[in-house]
């Protein structure tokens, strides 16, 4: 399998995009304007209202934002709410409200201040139901709030972009180190790595527990991925939660056409898919993409013979999550079973299951979308429309027009 080897930028650039643009900026353009003013007063620290507007009877929408807090350019809301200021008809149905939350903290003591948040709400307004729009980070804190029963009964949509359910090779330092030894010991890139890593942990303490990728795909020997699957947080009992009202948005770029033929194949979709434009790495780095990793060297187990080629479901990420992980298949598999002898069967489990999403409107598949393309509505083709593969019938539009549209569907 043909890859082209990875950089100094490509990893380098990943984590720093990723945690330093996400931790560091201006001040958000909607901050000095969220004052709730319902009829009840409501003051809560991490929970706030959008726009001076009273509730009333519409529905609650709270936007989750990802790592780091709402700075910077890839992880605040401003762009999609300037798109949504003249939707008359959303504006009519929802009251937006922020969750915000200290990225020092980990996945679960957020988990627990959005509970705490959203029951004081409920206890404030009465609400029955409330909807969710979460990016990355977030998708993992309010996965780990719905395991409140509470949350549950109140959550009547939740749309999750590109959020690592099951983590990302990123936060594995056993799997990084060991792509690492092809390298040679004249190469900057071992000791760059060093200091990323510190500066992340030192930014976001809980970076590789709360990322840790539970190796979904067995594509990785135990030796190499460093713990247990189940030892991950994105791993607990997901198969229970195949039935709750998640849509999962997930997206992929960098690919060879061989991959691409691949996976449209898989899908049975006879389509083209739309030619990526080159990017410029100082404007839009191109966070690092684990199809730039030589597969055929890494520590796979099993790797399968040319007669019998399976592509692993890693190679298909947004440079930062692989679509395994945000489109959370293993709600859909028994991930107790996994045997690291049986990887390549796995691989068919995965990709059964995403076959299985196909038309139910549940999962999104988007080409041609890197991570910090979501809270830009762009894309890395021509084109600001995208389609979505698991549901090619539905028309293409913008990434803030698919979320308009399953926000305004019942």
């Amino acid at each position: 399998m043909r890859s082209s080897p990875i950089t100094v930028f490509h990893l380098t650039l990943t984590l720093v995009c990723v945690v330093f643009f996400g931790l560091s900026g201006s001040l958000p353009a909607w901050s000095d304007t969220t004052t709730p003013l319902d009829s009840k007063p409501f003051n809560d620290p991490h929970l706030e209202a959008y726009k001076e507007t009273p509730l009333k009877s519409r529905m609650p929408l709270v936007l989750i934002h990802g790592i780091g807090p709402e700075k910077g350019d890839y992880y605040n809301w401003a762009t999609y709410l300037e798109f949504l200021k003249d939707k008359t008809e959303f504006n009519q149905r929802y009251k937006i409200y922020f969750f915000h939350f200290n990225p020092k903290k980990s996945i679960d003591e957020t988990a627990h201040d959005l509970i705490k948040s959203i029951t004081h709400f409920k206890q404030v307004y009465g609400i029955k139901k409330l909807r969710v729009v979460a990016l990355s980070q977030g998708g993992l804190i309010f996965r780990r709030a719905y395991d409140n029963p509470e949350i549950q009964a109140l959550s009547d949509k939740v749309i999750t972009i590109g959020a690592p359910f099951h983590g990302t090779p990123l936060a594995n330092r056993s799997w990084m180190k060991e792509g690492l030894k092809q390298r040679s010991f004249l190469s900057p890139l071992p000791y760059t790595l060093r200091i990323v890593y510190h500066f992340v942990r030192k930014k976001s303490p809980h970076f590789e527990a709360d990322y840790c990728w539970d190796n979904l795909d067995q594509g990785l020997s135990p030796e190499v991925n460093g713990h247990h699957p189940l030892q991950c947080h994105a791993t607990d009992q997901a198969n229970q939660y195949k039935h709750a009202p998640f849509i999962t948005y997930a997206s992929f770029f960098g690919l060879h056409k061989k991959e691409q033929a691949y996976l449209l194949k898989q899908l049975n979709l006879e389509l083209k898919l739309p030619k990526e434009q080159s990017a410029f790495l100082l404007s839009r780095a191109r966070a690092f993409n684990f199809t730039q990793n030589k597969i055929e060297k890494m520590p796979l187990v099993n790797v399968p013979k040319k007669d019998d080629t399976i592509y692993p479901i890693m190679l298909y990420n947004d440079g930062v999550v692989p679509i395994g992980s945000a489109l959370w298949l293993g709600r859909f598999q028994d991930l107790e079973t996994i045997d690291a002898d049986t990887d390549i069967d796995r691989q068919r489990q995965l990709w059964n299951s995403l076959i299985h999403l196909k038309n139910k409107r549940t999962a999104r598949l988007f080409p041609g979308i890197d991570h910090q393309n979501w809270m830009l509505n762009a894309t890395r083709t021509h084109s600001k429309k995208v389609r979505d593969l698991l549901n090619p019938d539905e028309p293409e539009r913008s990434v803030f027009n698919w979320l308009l549209q399953d926000l305004m569907t019942d």
